[in-house]
């Protein structure tokens, strides 16, 4: 079932968009540039690269390859060798990627509303690419309000067929400009505390659902849920790595089954006794 053809008229500038109705401003061009002004924008719907599992741009230059043969003498853009652009969110070093994310939400955060908001999915399953979106989300000065676990991947796919513990959840993270007063921080095991039992609530409402998660599945929920509350909390790169870690490193499959027998209490124990606090070295961030 389709939707009804859309009557608008696609405009090349904001100031043509904003004086006419029924038009469409669409941009292809650098997401940390934009040719908008501060505060113009109700709501940012994105989808950002995982980090390092697919790098789109060795993808592309298949395509592009060919298409250079056909177009380079009618646009500049093929005259380069292939598809790479500096500015590109895109790279296997936490650090780098964090950056290079971080100028492009620091340009959304310019642009937003200030009751606007900032949504994108993710997911991945190691703690440095988590921690990498935390530290770009929260140098552009954005709090991360919510996250909301969804069907995302086609389990049938022959890629997710052929892993033995496949991510098939995405996280929907919405991010919104920080109020001016912000509340007492709390210590990181209460944002553990709190993360731990919003993970519940949402496994158990999926698995009422019918749906089958992976423990990358439930890891994704967890460490997502750490990130909400890290923001609200301000907690710095090092505290949020610390918890990050301690989730990559659960044991999920045995948490499970202290719930499924139906104890409670030696399930809580134990998600409680996985925050350590004895000091840790932190490399990346380091503070």
């Amino acid at each position: 079932m389709c939707s009804p053809k859309l009557d608008i008229k696609i405009v090349d500038s904001y100031t043509t968009f904003r004086s006419n109705n029924k038009t469409a401003f669409i941009i292809n061009g650098d997401s940390a540039h934009l040719p908008l002004p501060d505060n113009s924008v109700d709501a940012i719907v994105t989808d950002p690269p995982y980090f390092d599992f697919v790098h789109y741009s060795e993808l592309s230059d298949f395509f592009y390859a060919w298409l250079r043969l056909a177009l380079q003498d009618s646009y500049q853009y093929f005259s380069q060798g292939d598809s790479h652009h500096p500015g590109e969110v895109q790279d296997r070093d936490p650090g780098k990627f964090s950056v290079q994310l971080g100028l492009v939400f620091s340009e959304c955060f310019r642009v937003l509303k200030e009751q606007g908001l900032m949504v994108f999915s993710f997911h991945h399953s190691k703690p440095d690419a988590w921690l990498a979106i935390y530290h770009a989300i929260t140098t552009a000065q954005f709090m991360i309000a919510a996250s909301h676990p969804v069907k995302a991947e086609m389990s049938v796919s022959k890629t997710k067929a052929a892993t033995s513990n496949p991510i098939n959840l995405d996280a929907i993270i919405v991010c919104k400009k920080q109020p001016q007063q912000q509340p007492g921080k709390p210590l990181a095991s209460e944002v553990w505390s709190t993360a731990y039992k919003r993970y519940h609530i949402y496994r158990e409402r999926l698995r009422n659902a019918g749906r089958m998660l992976s423990n990358n599945d439930k890891y994704v929920i967890l460490s997502s849920q750490i990130l909400v509350y890290a923001s609200c909390s301000r907690l710095n790169k090092p505290e949020t790595q610390h918890l990050l870690e301690r989730v990559y490193q659960l044991d999920f499959s045995h948490a499970e089954d202290l719930m499924n027998q139906g104890n409670r209490e030696q399930s809580e124990n134990f998600w409680k006794n996985q925050l350590v606090t004895a000091q840790t070295h932190f490399a990346f961030f380091h503070e």
